[in-house]
């Protein structure tokens, strides 16, 4: 077999052996190893592994066996029947993927599930899953069929990648029992969060916001092992230690050492914390103070509508902020005048059209001004 493997891809066989050796090397996070031919290792991570791997590839250079179905569009209609929800295109991309390896997958007899019957144990009375299962029981599971873990594999996958909405998560959630490891650690980790951040208080739609964002970090970090960590994601992880506090940082650590007392694991945590990051921002970007930002061009006539339509560009996507022409009879977070020696308060004097620099500053001075009232209101409280 590894001479026709050789002969396939135009190598030698002391090359091809020592390839696979390197590739192994990569195959340790993910518990799998290449051997005669074939990955062997438990057949949940074998999955996983082909979805991570089929997912990074661009459509066009997939292989022929994600082609799409009639019994992947059925079994997702069915799934969608049986769930009563509405899956978006990318929801039912990722789940036709997922399918298209396992209608490969099944074929093979020889497979590893110790790991996964023990998942089966503990989450085979939740109601999701009991769905799922009496789906598989439909349209999967034969007489043939031993151990039954094919609703398993699915039940993890389902809940990992951000494949049903928020509030179809939370339908099925509130369903859940508060035994099961997942939702402990989903509960310690909101609280702890939450708790950091007082006494702002999040309304219902947003905590279940941070309750769906972690959940699925959580899920992912429990069912599955290894990660195609991208170098997007090492940049985006760079890019942000360098704007984030002392104090936001340490959260984050705390953070992580509570997961590891539920799910105790070495692997996985650059993308563990990287996703704890992500779930950290969306509850600042909720917590934070809205801000009304006000502008008076009026002592530069002539390059007042491009100035103001500059403005209006560049501070439109900042989040929590009301911009508006100034009034004199209202009062304002912060000013931004093109006056020299402006005397009224909390003034921003622009130093020339459309600079780069007063864009950085105003940037600054905004963030700044949200996290003062932010602490102002805690003292308030």
């Amino acid at each position: 077999m590894i001479f026709e493997l050789a002969e396939l891809l135009l190598l030698s066989e002391s090359t091809l052996f020592r390839k696979i050796k390197e590739l192994n090397k990569l195959l340790l996070e993910f518990d799998i190893q290449i051997k005669n031919n074939k990955l062997i290792g438990e057949e949940s991570q074998i999955r996983y592994f082909y979805y991570l791997l089929f997912d990074s590839l661009h459509p066009k250079f997939r292989p022929d066996l994600l082609q799409v179905t009639k019994f992947q569009v059925e079994f997702v209609r069915q799934l969608e029947e049986t769930l009563k929800v509405n899956f978006s295109e990318s929801s039912k991309d990722k789940l036709y993927r997922w399918l298209a390896i396992t209608e490969r997958r099944r074929k093979l007899t020889d497979i590893q599930i110790t790991k996964s019957l023990e998942m089966k144990k503990i989450y085979q009375d939740d109601h999701l899953y009991q769905l799922l299962d009496s789906l598989f029981y439909q349209h999967i599971y034969d007489n043939q069929s031993k151990d039954n873990c094919e609703t398993i594999f699915f039940y993890g996958f389902l809940q990992s990648f951000f494949i049903l909405d928020k509030e179809s998560y939370y339908r099925f959630d509130i369903y859940r029992s508060k035994k099961i490891p997942t939702v402990l650690l989903n509960i310690s980790l909101r609280e702890r969060m939450l708790n950091h951040y007082r006494p702002h208080r999040l309304g219902f739609e947003e905590e279940k916001s941070i309750s769906y964002q972690l959940a699925q970090v959580n899920n992912k970090f429990t069912f599955f092992q290894g990660s195609l960590f991208t170098k997007i994601q090492e940049d985006l992880m760079l890019h942000k230690q360098n704007w984030v506090d002392k104090s936001f940082q340490d959260l984050l650590d705390n953070l992580k050492d509570i997961a590891l007392s539920y799910i105790p694991k070495e692997q996985d945590l650059p993308e563990l914390i990287f996703g704890y990051r992500n779930a950290l921002m969306l509850l600042e970007l909720l917590s934070a103070q809205q801000l009304t930002v006000a502008y008076d061009l009026s002592d530069t006539p002539a390059y007042q509508i491009p100035m103001e339509h500059y403005l209006k560009n560049h501070l439109r996507s900042v989040e929590k902020i009301k911009l508006e022409h100034y009034q004199e009879s209202q009062s304002y977070d912060l000013l931004i005048s093109s006056k020299r020696n402006d005397s009224r308060k909390f003034v921003y004097i622009l130093s020339e059209f459309s600079s780069d620099y007063d864009f950085e500053e105003l940037l600054s001075r905004i963030e700044n001004l949200k996290k003062e009232k932010f602490q102002k209101k805690a003292i308030l409280n």
